[in-house]
């Protein structure tokens, strides 16, 4: 978008993997233009949505890691891991 790139960006890409490992799929799929526009515009996915036996508790850290307003997001990373860990 044209806007600087720190930590939080980091932290959408790691949450993005993250969110593949407990679903098995990455958070937005299709064609390339489709895969762009979810990153940009799609709400933000639940991985419960996909993988009801996930720890609800989830819903809330994947979200935050990939909130499409950077300053809404974990910084630094380990914020996002201690918030993964947390019950």
């Amino acid at each position: 978008l044209g806007s600087g790139v720190d930590v939080r960006t980091d932290v959408y890409a790691l949450t993005c993997v993250l969110y593949e490992l407990l679903t098995g799929s990455p958070p937005f799929t299709g064609e390339a233009a489709a895969v762009v526009y979810g990153h940009l515009h799609a709400p933000r996915p639940r991985p419960s949505a996909v993988r009801p036996e996930l720890p609800v508790a989830l819903d809330k850290v994947v979200p935050r890691g990939m909130a499409k307003d950077p300053a809404q997001r974990f910084a630094p990373a380990d914020v996002l891991a201690a918030a993964g860990r947390a019950p």
